[in-house]
């Protein structure tokens, strides 16, 4: 079956809308936008509730790689180490 995926819910952490992606069948941790998953989206926002969503719902890992080799680990590492 071949999906049609709005990137604006895991873009933007819209989680109400990626419950009903899930629910319609969406692999939520594995959609791929321009070599970038959902839970980098959510790291890089810092938004803790879409990390929650993501890591305990739908079973997203914080070691993922994106199309640069980074994880949502080094991503949060790099943000601890960059704070001003």
């Amino acid at each position: 079956m071949s999906f049609i995926v709005n990137v604006h819910p895991i873009i933007n952490g819209n989680i109400e809308l990626l419950r009903v992606m899930k629910d319609e069948g969406q692999d939520i941790p594995k959609l791929n936008i321009c070599g970038r998953y959902p839970i980098h989206f959510a790291v890089e926002m810092k938004n803790q509730e879409y990390i929650k969503f993501l890591v305990d719902e739908c079973g997203s890992s914080l070691d993922l790689k994106d199309c640069q080799g980074r994880t949502a680990n080094d991503i949060l590492k790099y943000q601890r180490e960059n704070i001003l």
